[in-house]
């Protein structure tokens, strides 16, 4: 079963797995090619912005009206989405005809590189241009380092890591502006931190998913098991009395056992005691039934507690080795309850606590206190102990220590499983505590009235 679950779990976890890698690094690429985009627009502005910027200084220390008109032009750029060419901006006064031609500035900055470009005294510095840069890539929500320079291609361009860079000049295209940025791996990472938040929210969902799988699967299996006890101790249970009932009647019937008028009592008395503990096992199982489809107990009535503990006590005490102590630590001796119920309870404990203590003297202790209004009661034996494992499943119906097919103690396992189930009708609850080897405490609790 365990090869048949793996061969479920493992593609399914490297599924998962494989399909989050493919789209993390699909991610990835995206956030790559979205920030080296970026990064390119932002150096083309900030160059094209501050190589005029370059020009318009220089030409200001020029005075002929004509380059002071080419100056105002420049200018505009810098300031419009917008250039305007005009025919008056030669001076030509004499033509009357005057036309204008209207451009985008995005168009236009190709144009105005490829020209500009020619005059190297025009060349931004590159201390002004990394100001503007930084101030650039900030708009932008880019936080990296960088370092800007002049370089030739391709004798002196890195092409590895993350870089970016752009001819001066259409007719110079071998000079090239070049950055190289550092710490880019953690800021796309940074960038990535929600899908990647998304992507393990998404695997502890799955594991989570797969780690519930398997309880439940242990828990099938589990179950499994004890239908199988249960069946086998069940068909034990009943094939007992049934044989024992088949030989009595063989006996009086065949060998003439109806003449001897003390066997026969004998033999029926026998049978009448074989009836009684089928019947009540019979009568346990349906119990159980009723109260599990909501079957109500009786009107409470009020229950003396030294009568209770003394009735417990006289029905187990005859047995050969069996101690049992009684203490009643309560102010109010009169506890208002479902009478048959908690002797039922009660009962069923102690029954418990003897069959399973493998001492030759076997000794049981049953305790009462009063505490905040509630009866505390605890039954503690010095029997074989239940291992820690065991403990969680004790008061599921059906559930019995695995032992394989042995039959050293009677039952179907569904003793326990009734006493939490009176115990909750009572208004109350039940725990246990035990140590292998030393004995069990099972304690449970009732309100007073």
């Amino acid at each position: 079963m365990h090869k048949r679950i793996w061969w479920i779990v493992l593609p399914t976890v490297l599924t998962v797995l494989a399909f989050q890698f493919y789209w993390l690094v699909a991610t990835y690429r995206d956030q790559r090619k979205t920030f080296l985009s970026q990064a390119k627009d932002a150096l083309q502005f900030t160059y094209d912005q501050s190589f005029m910027e370059s020009m318009v200084v220089l030409q200001m220390m020029k005075t002929n009206s004509s380059q002071k008109a080419i100056d105002s032009a420049v200018t505009d750029v810098l300031e419009d989405d917008e250039i305007t060419f005009s025919s008056t901006i030669m001076g030509a006064d004499s033509i009357k005809d005057s036309r204008t031609t209207v451009a985008s500035r995005e168009s236009m900055q190709p144009f105005l590189s490829s020209i500009l470009s020619a005059s190297p005294e025009l060349r931004p510095d590159t201390q002004k241009l990394t100001n503007a840069y930084k101030k650039q890539l900030a708009a932008r929500g880019i936080d990296v380092g960088f370092k800007l320079s002049y370089v030739n291609k391709p004798a002196h361009i890195d092409s590895t890591g993350f870089y970016v860079s752009m001819p001066l000049s259409l007719a110079m295209k071998d000079n090239q502006l070049y950055v190289r940025f550092s710490g880019t791996e953690n800021y796309l990472l940074k960038k990535m931190s929600g899908p990647m938040i998304i992507s393990l929210v998404l695997l502890l969902i799955v594991a989570g998913c797969i780690w519930v799988l398997w309880r439940i699967i242990i828990r099938q299996k589990a179950l499994e098991t004890m239908r199988s006890d249960f069946i086998s101790n069940i068909t034990h249970e009943l094939k007992t009395p049934v044989a024992i009932l088949s030989t009595i009647n063989e006996s009086l019937l065949t060998y003439n056992g109806m003449d001897d008028k003390v066997k026969t009592e004998r033999y029926l008395r026998l049978s009448k005691d074989e009836l009684n503990k089928l019947q009540a096992h019979i009568e346990e199982i349906l119990t159980l039934s009723k109260m599990e489809n909501g079957m109500p107990l009786a009107e409470s009535n009020k229950v003396l507690l030294p009568e209770l503990l003394n009735i417990v006590q006289q029905r187990f005490n005859h047995l050969p080795g069996v101690t049992i102590t009684t203490r009643l630590d309560a102010e109010e001796v009169t506890i208002h309850t479902h009478q048959e119920s908690l002797l039922t309870v009660l009962n069923s404990l102690v029954d418990n606590a003897i069959k399973y203590a493998d001492k030759t003297e076997k000794r049981v202790a049953l305790r009462v206190k009063q505490q905040e209004g509630n009866y505390l009661f605890s039954v503690e034996d010095n029997g074989i102990g239940i291992n820690k494992e065991h403990l969680p499943f004790i008061f599921d119906k059906f559930y019995r220590v695995p032992q394989g097919n042995l039959h050293d103690v009677k039952g179907y396992g569904l003793g326990l499983s009734h006493v939490k189930e009176l115990v909750s009708k009572l208004g109350g609850s039940i725990k246990v505590s035990s140590t292998p080897g030393s004995g069990s405490l099972f304690t449970f609790s009732i309100p007073g009235a």
